[in-house]
């Protein structure tokens, strides 16, 4: 478990490997509102997503992006991939009607 403090309170990080892979889990103290917690990962997020990008990782895997993480999506996807994705998506939803505006807008 890897704790970054933030003066005068605490963001607590956990790192998790499975099947040689990493996982960082970043957990909100229970006695922080969201929209707290949201602006003391910010700084954290941008540098966290500088060293995925630096050794190959990913942003996320069997959960998908999700909308927290869809502008640090080109960090871990190269724009002829996102291309691709967009491509895929108009073969099974040509009308857009699945989860429109969200990641692959």
């Amino acid at each position: 478990q890897i704790i970054f403090l933030e003066q005068p309170n605490t963001v607590l990080c956990r790192n998790t490997a499975i099947k040689s892979r990493h996982n960082l889990n970043i957990l909100r103290p229970e006695d922080w509102s969201v929209a707290r917690f949201m602006k003391a990962c910010q700084p954290l997020g941008l540098q966290i997503m500088q060293v995925v990008a630096r050794f190959d990782g990913s942003v996320s895997a069997e959960h998908g992006v999700g909308l927290l993480k869809k502008d640090y999506l080109p960090f871990s996807k190269s724009d002829s991939e996102r291309a691709m994705m967009r491509r895929i998506k108009q073969v099974y939803d040509s009308d857009g009607v699945m989860n429109p505006g969200k990641i692959l807008d």
